[in-house]
C-alpha cells in the first residue's frame, strides 16, 4: 500500500500502530510514539472534521496518555457532529468517571445504553458510576435490567458478581457465576 497523506485511513491505521507500539514498548520511545499517534490523528480530523471515526480515535489517544481534558474536547467535537453517537456518549461517561465525577458519567452511560441496549460497555460505567454515587444495590438493578438485552453477557455477570459479593456475600457470587 503506497501512502497517501489525504487519506484519512492511512494516518488512523499510523495513529493505532504507533499507539499499539506504546502498550509493548517498555523503553523511552514511549513519547516519541505518543508525539507520532497523536500528530497522525489530528491530521485524520483535518482532512475529515465531520467523520466521527478520527475525533473518537484521538480522543481514544489522549485517554490512553491520561490526557482527560484533550479526550473529552476530542469527544465534544463528535458530539456536535452527532449528539447520539454511542462511542462518543459511552467515552464521555468514561472520561467523566477517570475524572471523579461519576454523576456526569451515570448520565452519559445512560444516554449511550439507550442507543444501544445490546453493547456492554456503556451499563458497565452507568453501574460503576453508580457504585462510585454509594447506590450498589442501584447498580445490581441496572446489571439485572441490562443483562437480557446483551449480547456479550460475561462482563455484565462478572460486575454483577462483584455487587452480589459486597451487598450478600462471598458464597452468594459464587452461586451466581454457576
Amino acid at each position: 500500500v503506497k501512502y497517501d497523506p489525504q487519506n484519512i485511513k492511512h494516518h488512523l491505521a499510523l495513529g493505532h500502530a504507533y499507539l499499539s507500539g506504546i502498550a509493548s514498548d517498555t523503553n523511552a520511545d514511549i513519547a516519541i510514539y505518543q508525539k507520532r499517534a497523536i500528530r497522525n490523528l489530528e491530521r485524520a480530523t483535518r482532512l475529515a472534521p465531520q467523520n466521527p471515526e478520527p475525533w473518537l480515535a484521538l480522543s481514544h489517544a489522549h485517554y490512553q496518555m491520561a490526557d482527560f481534558i484533550q479526550a473529552d474536547q476530542c469527544v465534544d467535537q463528535i458530539l456536535e457532529i452527532d449528539q447520539n453517537n454511542y462511542a462518543a456518549l459511552a467515552m464521555k461517561a468514561e472520561i467523566a468517571l477517570r475524572s471523579n465525577d461519576p454523576a456526569k458519567a451515570r448520565d452519559y452511560a445512560k444516554q449511550a445504553a439507550a442507543q444501544q441496549p445490546d453493547l456492554p460497555a456503556a451499563h458497565l460505567i452507568y453501574a460503576h458510576a453508580l457504585e462510585s454515587l454509594h447506590r450498589p444495590q442501584d447498580a445490581l438493578q441496572a446489571l439485572e435490567s441490562a443483562l437480557p438485552h446483551s449480547g456479550t453477557p460475561l462482563p455484565l455477570r462478572l460486575k454483577r458478581a462483584i455487587l452480589l459479593k459486597q451487598l450478600n456475600g462471598v458464597q452468594t457470587a459464587i452461586e451466581d457465576l454457576k
